[in-house]
């Protein structure tokens, strides 16, 4: 087991450092052995001086106390060194669309209106707008759950109904997938009504949101979708479009959503699983930075190990031991 003991924190130029040890249990050797090797320290010294007093040498008491002394550093350094110890430096990095992936950011949820109006069931080429759309949905939240995100998922025709809620585990991702594939398509597209529907999930969520709607654009249905985006656009919460396949009433509200500077992704035919998976990474990607973004989260601390300290123990240890033999073992 790793465990990391912090024994020093300091800040140096925007840099906190620390100590740890990867195999803390070895320093319990520490407490256990000075004890006995106190008291035969003790019985040598009594023995000695017993020794000196009927010789009548004692010239070299001084010498022999410093010997005893580094054979007694001698086993500490090995506890020491066998603990593994390491120095740790957090930097503070700024998180980017290139790196919000690679590094450990703080976890969001990520709520998803996915549009299941029966235009979503027309084609695109070969694969439905819709079938498209499940499968961006299911990298999303793979994704997610790999980092420690929540995710929930919103349909919406008419009128939004939450499907599943705090999808956090690989398990309930799959049964939430099922239950989307089994989803029969209704007439409506409110998507007015799921901007605003998202405005509210954001506003009483206690962790960095990022609301992200999936639609094939088609409004038919529902409360003024330009009232909406101008609501959310300034409100400062985070909500991403993707609209899916090239519905030509898809137009108006991409236009609306740029101009409003509401981050917009347009997926066509992708034509593959791996075409899926890289337009969902960045999809995915750019989500959570939005989430980060408007929570003010885009600054992180990022630990690097460095064991050079080992070396340094090891060559103090057999400097000692050098020391030690010159008196004897």
């Amino acid at each position: 087991m790793r465990v990391r003991v912090v024994a020093l924190a300091t800040l140096l130029q925007n840099q906190m450092i620390s100590i740890g040890f990867d195999n803390p249990y070895m320093l319990l050797l520490i407490p256990v052995t000075l004890p006995i090797l106190a008291v035969l320290f003790l019985k040598s010294s009594k023995r000695f001086k017993t020794l000196s007093l009927r010789l009548g040498s004692i010239s070299r008491s001084r010498f022999i106390v410093i010997t005893a002394i580094v054979k007694i550093l001698i086993p500490i350094l090995i506890a020491l060194t066998a603990s593994q110890p390491y120095i740790v430096s957090y930097t503070t990095v700024n998180v980017t669309i290139d790196n919000v992936l690679d590094v450990n950011t703080t976890s969001a949820r990520i709520a998803i209106l996915l549009d299941i109006s029966r235009s979503m069931g027309y084609s695109e080429l070969s694969s439905t707008r819709f079938s498209t759309a499940l499968g961006i949905v299911e990298n999303i939240v793979g994704l997610a759950i790999e980092r420690k995100d929540i995710v929930d998922i919103h349909i919406f025709s008419d009128t939004v109904k939450p499907l599943c809620l705090g999808i956090n585990n690989e398990s309930y991702a799959r049964e939430c997938i099922e239950r989307l594939r089994g989803v029969d398509l209704e007439r409506f597209s409110a998507i007015g009504d799921a901007l605003m529907f998202g405005y509210s999930v954001a506003k009483a969520s206690a962790i960095p949101i990022a609301v992200v709607v999936v639609t094939d654009g088609a409004i038919n249905y529902g409360s003024p979708v330009e009232d909406a985006v101008d609501t959310v656009a300034n409100s400062g919460i985070a909500v991403v479009i993707i609209i899916i396949g090239n519905d030509p009433r898809s137009l108006d509200l991409e236009k609306l959503c740029r101009d409003r500077g509401l981050p917009v992704f347009r997926v066509g035919y992708l034509g593959d699983e791996e075409a899926v998976k890289y337009v969902s990474v960045r999809l995915y990607a750019k989500t959570k930075l939005e989430a980060l973004k408007v929570s003010g989260n885009l600054n992180i601390v990022i630990p690097v190990k460095d064991y050079t300290i080992q070396l340094y123990l090891l060559i103090t240890m057999v400097s000692l031991i050098v020391v030690s033999m010159v008196e004897g073992i």
